[in-house]
């Protein structure tokens, strides 16, 4: 699901794989593509770092989102013991 994502003139690529958590203009969460609420994104996010706990998790939000709502994602991610949370940006023109 496409989100149009702030922009940023310091944004880093990273090759690695990663995990995607998703907020859409909508409010949808997704994790990789799949629709979940939060208390199921804490818990796919406790799994996955059961396995591997430097697993980076990319949480992208389209810009029209409320602040407090990634802020919450953002939150449940921590809780759930992800410790490297990266926040998605376009490259802005400079």
């Amino acid at each position: 699901m496409p989100v149009s994502l702030p922009q940023a003139t310091a944004v880093q690529q990273d090759t690695q794989r990663n995990i995607n958590v998703t907020v859409t203009q909508d409010g949808w969460i997704l994790f990789e593509q799949e629709e979940l609420p939060l208390a199921l994104i804490k818990k796919r996010v406790g799994m996955e770092v059961a396995g591997q706990p430097d697993k980076v998790f990319v949480l992208q939000a389209d810009k029209q989102v409320e602040y407090g709502q990634v802020i919450n994602v953002l939150d449940v991610l921590k809780l759930a013991g992800a410790r490297k949370v990266a926040v998605a940006a376009e490259v802005k023109a400079r």
